[in-house]
């Protein structure tokens, strides 16, 4: 069975300008403007996307928003303050929506005066959006989401116990709606919506607090671990890029060293232990900032890489666009040209070592980051030498040598480890008939992939130096190059047929890369057992399990097992294998009498007594009183997932999946459905990473109908 990838639980704090994570486009300090003063009054940040703007608050003289060009930092222009007076501070935070309205509201210590502004655009005079009294210190922060009359305001303030919420009917009037309650101070400095809508997830922090994930009711979802993210920080931003990627920017930290800093965190994969997305850092030497007050906004360029827009108080102004990538958005080849699309483009990754060196002279290692590998090649350059394992971060150009994607680090020194013996970071193989293979090898290349009783068709195995042979299954060949940088030449000749295992690479033409004698050359039909599907439907209280394999070796069967928490799961029954097979194989097993919720999952035992576990699928039996689409889970996901839909009678259902430009991938299903909760387990394991659709389209047998569609992503 595969076993599920693991991320490494990394942060690295030093900026080296070898490993640069972005490049600065631009930077404003008190040297160019006097508004930037030593003196606390620079707060609130925005980007205004229907102008390509960047707004700024600032106090010093007079209160003032500035209007940045984005592109340069220049100042074009001020927004009209008539009218804007009250509280403590003024105007102290602002925030724009993606249709150009802006909103700031002032500092208030009692709850008494609150008033948020609204700017219809930027040259409009503001008008009072809401005016009352409400609980507490406000106006330390601001965030919103929506817009128009979706627009939702959240404010909050140091010492306060709550976020106010804030709503409208109309998109220009507000009213206080609903508060959510945390610990005291724990959103006093940044607060950021997940999504919109009032029952919005939150990221919270404040300096002194702890940054976590809070739902809409205040519970905590999860805490990032102080020793990840320490409780300094003061301002915190969140974003989910197009392809997937989670991050998390906190800004705002009296600190000699990363006081005038963003650092960003990639929560994809842990929100306890993110890991470092890289530092972006203001040029000029840090100057106190004793409230630690600061601002910023992210942007999603669409291509993996973010630009982030930030003010700090007392320090300055900057823009940054970051170059840390997903390696399958490094490899993206959207024109189908066989040459990736970013050639020559800088760019940092990170990656585990999942190969030797292939080159004497030269560095020339695979690695693996969860969506994709390549090949990271130096010329002349035999240091550092990576072992299996070793976690590193390279930042390099794309380049493309006789078919091969390689990353070209920029120096020497541009490629660090970061940690050694990451064994479970190196995947499984993925197990593939030579046909597939060949039908999709541009994918598999830099892929660790496996292949079940080939036999030698031509060739000489050699007893030193390089060659290529020919292995064939008897329908397919592929070349089979053994490298005399490994150790396979000089090794006596397997006895065929064998398992192999191998990279998928090129020269010219495309090849299979063994890397190690011991490892990657097996006896015949030892690959493992290759779980395509597992899904649960349920049925007037019946839960029918049903499951798939592509490929089986050893295999003795599939222990059932059964858990009402998720946690403690006792075995409920045992499906029969099929020993060893290269052919597609399906399996059920029916539980009975079934209510409440409940969890499945399979043990497939081999007859060594080896196993391995499935996902967990969750199965609710109780009818439910509505129509339901979920969105699947998990997501993003790699290559299975799981969609649950609900049906509150007896219905004919079809779920499709799309591509983003509306072709039909797959029919999940398309029959007659009792009502109650319904999981199905799709694989998208022959498609490439990107963002998908699924669409449900149900018809009840009361005439009803029901029509839902949700975006889910599949990363590489």
């Amino acid at each position: 069975m595969k076993k599920i990838f693991s991320f490494l639980i990394a942060a690295l704090f030093v900026i080296s300008p070898v490993l640069a994570q972005g490049s600065m486009i631009w930077e404003k300090t008190n040297a160019d403007y006097p508004w930037i003063a030593n003196d606390n009054t620079m707060r609130g940040l925005t980007y205004n996307a229907a102008t390509g703007h960047v707004l700024i608050c600032s106090r010093t003289g007079a209160a003032a928003i500035y209007v940045l060009d984005a592109a340069n930092g220049n100042v074009l222009d001020t927004l009209d303050m008539t009218g804007v007076a009250g509280g403590i501070l003024p105007i102290n935070i602002i925030k724009a929506t993606s249709d150009g309205v802006i909103y700031g509201v002032n500092l208030i210590l009692t709850g008494t005066g609150v008033r948020i502004y609204r700017w219809a655009n930027e040259s409009a005079v503001p008008t009072v959006a809401f005016s009352g009294d409400l609980t507490g210190r406000l106006g330390d922060v601001m965030a919103l989401s929506g817009a128009g009359a979706g627009t939702v305001l959240y404010v909050s303030g140091s010492s306060n116990t709550l976020i106010q919420l804030f709503t409208t009917a109309d998109g220009i009037n507000f009213t206080a709606a609903s508060t959510i309650t945390v610990a005291l101070g724990a959103a006093r400095g940044g607060i950021s919506p997940v999504t919109t809508g009032v029952l919005s997830d939150l990221w919270i922090n404040g300096a002194g607090t702890s940054t976590m994930h809070i739902d809409a009711t205040g519970a905590v979802i999860n805490t990032v671990d102080g020793g990840v993210i320490s409780g300094g920080w003061h301002n915190i931003s969140y974003k989910m890029s197009a392809n997937g990627r989670k991050v998390i920017g906190v800004i705002g930290k009296n600190d000699g060293v990363l006081g005038t800093s963003v650092q960003m965190f990639d929560v994809t994969n842990s929100e306890v232990y993110p890991t470092l997305y890289g530092t972006y850092q203001l040029s000029t030497p840090y100057i106190t900032n004793g409230n630690a007050s600061a601002d910023m906004s992210i942007l999603d360029n669409g291509d993996g890489t973010f630009t982030i827009y930030f003010a700090i108080s007392n320090n300055g102004v900057a823009a940054f666009r970051t170059n840390m990538v997903y390696i399958s958005e490094a490899r993206e080849d959207l024109n189908n040209d066989l040459i990736p699309d970013r050639l020559d483009d800088t760019l940092t990754v990170k990656g585990v070592c999942i190969s030797p060196n292939y080159q004497t002279s030269n560095r020339s290692y695979y690695i693996w980051d969860g969506t994709a590998g390549i090949v990271t090649f130096k010329g002349g350059l035999l240091s550092p030498a990576l072992q299996l394992g070793d976690y590193i971060q390279s930042t390099g150009f794309i380049d493309h040598y006789n078919g091969l994607t390689e990353f070209i680090p920029l120096t020497d020194s541009s490629l660090v480890v970061l940690s050694d013996s990451n064994w479970s970071m190196i995947p499984d193989p993925t197990v593939l008939t030579l046909a597939q293979y060949k039908a999709n090898a541009e994918f598999y290349e830099a892929r660790l992939i496996a292949f079940a009783n080939l036999s030698k068709a031509s060739g000489t195995w050699p007893a030193s130096g390089s060659a290529t042979l020919k292995v064939t299954d008897g329908v397919d060949t592929v070349d089979y190059r053994i490298d005399s940088d490994t150790d396979l030449d000089g090794q006596p000749e397997p006895l065929w047929p064998r398992d192999l295992i191998a990279l998928g690479s090129q020269f010219n033409s495309y090849q299979l890369m063994p890397r190690y004698y011991a490892l990657d050359i097996l006896p015949p039909f030892t690959v493992p057992v290759e779980l395509t599907s597992f899904s649960a439907n349920v049925n007037n209280g019946t839960v029918v399990l049903s499951w798939a394999t592509a490929t089986e070796t050893n295999n003795s069967g599939f222990v059932v097992e059964k858990s009402a928490d998720n946690t403690s799961f006792s075995k409920i029954g045992f499906v029969n294998g099929n020993g060893t097979s290269a052919e597609k194989h399906d399996y059920s097993f029916i539980d009975k009498n079934v209510s409440g919720t409940n969890y499945y999952r399979l043990k497939q035992i081999d007859f060594d007594g080896s196993f391995a576990y499935s996902t967990t699928v969750k199965v609710s039996v109780e009818t439910p009183v509505s129509y339901g689409l979920s969105q699947n889970y998990p997501n993003p996901f790699n290559p299975s997932t799981t969609i649950n839909f609900t049906l509150p009678v007896n219905a004919k259902v079809k779920v499709t999946i799309y591509n983003l430009l509306g072709k039909e991938i797959t029919t999940l299903v398309n029959k007659d459905l009792t009502s109650g909760s319904h999981n199905f387990n799709v694989n998208l394991k022959e498609v490439s990473s990107g963002v998908y659709f699924y669409t449900i389209e149900a018809k009840g047998i009361d005439g009803s109908i029901f029509t839902n569609t949700k975006k889910m992503t599949l990363i590489k």
